[in-house]
């Protein structure tokens, strides 16, 4: 059996597919990741998504300053139902995660990478490389 891979996408490729789509672009790497995850595979092996209510809801917070509230709302709702595509049971993998005991100073960066650990992702992506340059 193949395995599982469990994949936690941060907030800015939620925003960055959301945004392409929008502008009537296509195939960009983060509609491409977003693909993958609302289809439920990638290659051979299936997919799961790791995300946190937390996350969905710092993340639609971010996107009502740049589409409307309607548009956020339905996007969240989408992303919420992505989590019953994934291979793993029916209910939602929607963690709890984000509680803080990461030492990071941007909290949401801590959020994220807690729900990672915390729903077991094989791989977090994120477009996040700019504020952490040099600190590794």
């Amino acid at each position: 059996m193949t395995a599982v891979l469990r994949i936690c996408l941060d907030l800015n490729i939620w925003c960055a597919a959301l945004l392409a789509d929008c502008k009537g672009r296509k195939n960009t790497a983060s509609q491409s990741l977003v693909s993958m995850v609302r289809q439920g595979f990638c290659l051979s092996s299936p997919v799961q998504l790791i995300i946190s209510w937390g996350m969905l809801n710092r993340l639609q917070k971010v996107l009502v300053h740049n589409v409307s509230t309607q548009t956020a709302d339905l996007y969240i709702s989408a992303i919420a139902a992505y989590t019953h595509v994934g291979v793993i049971g029916s209910s939602p993998q929607l963690t709890l995660g984000g509680t803080g005991v990461i030492p990071i100073h941007d909290l949401e960066d801590a959020h994220v990478l807690e729900t990672a650990i915390a729903g077991q992702a094989t791989i977090l992506i994120t477009a996040n490389f700019k504020q952490y340059s040099g600190q590794f």
